[in-house]
């Protein structure tokens, strides 16, 4: 499958239905989940129901979604990013989840760079947000890197997160 975007390490294209596998160890690792708001999950037919939902975006809107992360070199799945809808709000935000062992090594700022370039120059969005837990230092410092600026602790979902945001008049 083409990829849908391709970073200096990365290529990303939409998840497909032999993705299963692979989502389910993503998505199963606590370390991977801890800040996620929901726990690891325990079946695959709780990844499906992940998948499912992942593979819905693409038919609702156009340049967002939730991708596969592909390691250019080895061919490997390395995790997702997202640049979708933050239900329930209008907003659009960018995510990742990374399988550990590509945990600091520049990967996520890497990916979450060039969605925030496409959700501006492709997608024609005028906002972008990013929403972290708040011990989730990590995430912080990439979407920082990422242009996105701090705005205020929300509660979303029944969660406390902190709330980031970029504008595209901003970049």
């Amino acid at each position: 499958m083409d990829p849908f975007l391709t970073t200096a390490r990365i290529h990303l294209r939409r998840l497909t239905q032999a993705d299963l596998y692979d989502l389910y160890i993503l998505n199963s690792d606590a370390e991977v989940m801890k800040y996620v708001g929901r726990p690891p999950l325990t079946s695959l037919g709780e990844a499906q129901l992940d998948l499912t939902r992942y593979l819905s975006y693409y038919r609702k809107f156009d340049h967002l979604g939730v991708w596969a992360c592909i390691d250019k070199e080895s061919g490997a799945f390395t995790g997702l990013a997202l640049l979708k809808k933050l239900e329930p709000t209008d907003e659009t935000e960018v995510g990742y989840r990374f399988h550990r062992s590509y945990w600091g090594k520049g990967i996520a700022t890497e990916v979450c760079r060039a969605l925030v370039t496409h959700g501006f120059d492709t997608a024609g969005l005028q906002k972008i947000v990013g929403i972290t837990h708040p011990d989730n230092i990590a995430s912080q410092k990439v979407l920082q890197k990422c242009g996105l600026s701090f705005e205020r602790v929300w509660l979303y979902q029944q969660i406390k997160v902190n709330y980031y945001s970029v504008y595209k008049r901003n970049l």
